[in-house]
């Protein structure tokens, strides 16, 4: 299923993820089954289906707190998993508790191994991504930062290439957002090649998610015709993802497109 999600398919990944969850309830293993659970909140929440992700999260984070004491490392990952959806909904007072007490549980654990520092640096990265949007943005570029430190002590492996390449995202958009779009541009630049080397799939989440903040940045910066370029990337890449149709994930590329349409005088496509 892991392997799944890095390929960007999650389709096959929820299949899997399903299989084990049913193998877990199977053989009474209710540890294995609170990973299933999360691992499929992953993967609706990568297809765009975020009330069954918040769902799946919630029932993973109850059966945990019945397993393990209240400061343990997997009780603060699906505390980050639920903050980062509760975020994705616009639900951001939620998403900052979440976040919050995910990252009292890990400052209250006090450990250095490689488990906790990389959760450590996910929530921190997830917490400055919301402190920017709420227009905290020398709040957020602190937090952000503070994430890219944690994942500087790390060994080199394609889950701490991950999260450097997030951090590069983050960093980006809380930019952008203060009003620095060519540096922004520099950053998503960077995490845009960094996810190419971690993804064979161009449709992979990821991916889109950094053309579409590239392509904003862009746009920000003056260089408008590479941005719509990049954002229409970003809307083929959503639809063949999402199998066609409407679907709430097209709001903000179509949104930031028209916008880009209208500083060009393109009024009838914007």
């Amino acid at each position: 299923g892991k392997v799944l999600l890095l390929l960007g398919d999650n389709a096959s990944a929820r299949q899997q993820y399903e299989q084990a969850l049913g193998s877990a309830k199977t053989s009474l293993s209710p540890k294995v089954e609170a990973a299933a659970l999360n691992n499929l909140g992953i993967s609706y929440q990568n297809l765009g289906q975020l009330q069954l992700a918040q769902d799946y999260y919630q029932r993973s984070l109850a059966l945990r707190r019945t397993l393990y004491e209240p400061v343990h490392v997997e009780i603060a990952q699906n505390l980050n998993n639920l903050g980062i959806l509760y975020r994705a909904l616009g639900k951001y007072c939620e998403s900052l508790q979440a976040l919050d007490e995910a990252q009292e549980i890990l400052r209250r654990l006090e450990s250095t191994d490689y488990i906790s520092t990389l959760t450590t640096a996910k929530t921190l990265l997830s917490l400055g991504s919301v402190q920017g949007e709420i227009m905290r943005p020398k709040t957020a570029l602190k937090t952000i930062n503070a994430a890219r430190s944690k994942l500087e002590t790390l060994p080199a492996n394609n889950d701490v290439a991950l999260e450097r390449a997030n951090s590069e995202l983050a960093l980006g958009i809380v930019l952008l957002e203060s009003g620095q779009a060519n540096q922004a541009v520099q950053h998503e630049r960077e995490a845009l090649r960094q996810y190419e080397k971690l993804f064979s799939s161009a449709d992979h989440p990821a991916m889109i998610n950094a053309r579409e903040e590239l392509g904003r940045a862009l746009v920000a910066s003056g260089d408008t015709p590479q941005g719509i370029d990049y954002l229409n990337q970003t809307l083929r890449a959503l639809r063949r993802l999402l199998g066609g149709g409407d679907h709430r994930a097209l709001t903000y590329p179509l949104q930031h497109l028209g916008e880009a349409y209208e500083k060009t005088k393109r009024y009838d496509d914007a």
